[in-house]
């Protein structure tokens, strides 16, 4: 059992209208822990409770490692993921969980962290290396300017996560063999159809894309 598992755990609370809310609990103050508590409380009870369990073993890390909020350096939190499951190069030592967490449930931690370091750092006013590098930005995606355009709003650089995990690749439709744009063409009975087949083409025709059947466009 790694140190500083017994010193923080989730204490969930029953309320008169049969709600629930959840905060940690710290064993050597016999308190809840304030600063979790401030950022939990913004939530809802269900986003609460997923995050009070995600922070918890966060918690008990730091603990584990003599770390501190005040000091804690972004290179310690990527370590801590990647002892949660998340690739990273080098040497890591012992894992900390006992099985790792699901690329989802990583994300769900990054977030966790991000949301619970920003809190703590702008109202206490401590860490501001820390508090920089987690409002860092990217440029936008060809994706999320594709949606930034049809939403018609700018494409100003967005907010990155550098805790959480890279999305995994793009797979690239598999384009139609060479020549099949012509047999469809040759196939089809009226002008209307080949305008179909050649806007098609032109546009990137691919596997399991749109299909003619009868001259109608599946």
């Amino acid at each position: 059992m790694h140190s500083g598992t017994l010193e923080y755990f989730v204490q969930p609370a029953n309320h008169k209208d049969h709600s629930q809310s959840f905060s940690i609990f710290e064993v050597s103050t016999a308190k809840i822990h304030a600063r979790s508590d401030r950022w939990l409380r913004t939530f809802s009870e269900g986003t609460q409770r997923t995050y009070a369990y995600h922070l918890v073993d966060h918690l008990r890390w730091l603990k584990a490692v003599n770390a501190s909020e005040e000091a804690v350096r972004l290179d310690d939190l990527r370590r801590y993921m990647a002892l949660c499951g998340a690739e990273h190069a080098g040497p890591l030592g012992s894992p900390w969980l006992g099985a790792p967490l699901s690329a989802a449930a990583l994300q769900v931690r990054a977030a966790v962290l991000k949301g619970y370091y920003l809190d703590v750092t702008s109202r206490e006013a401590i860490n501001e290396k820390l508090k920089k590098q987690l409002t860092g930005t990217r440029l936008p995606t060809r994706s999320l300017k594709d949606k930034q355009f049809l939403a018609h709003v700018s494409c100003h650089d967005v907010p990155t996560n550098p805790l959480a995990p890279p999305a995994p690749p793009r797979r690239h439709p598999r384009l139609m063999p060479d020549g099949l744009a012509t047999a469809l063409i040759d196939s089809v009975n009226t002008a209307r159809d080949r305008m179909i087949v050649t806007w098609l083409n032109d546009s990137g025709l691919f596997s399991g894309g749109p299909a003619l059947c009868g001259g109608v466009v599946l």
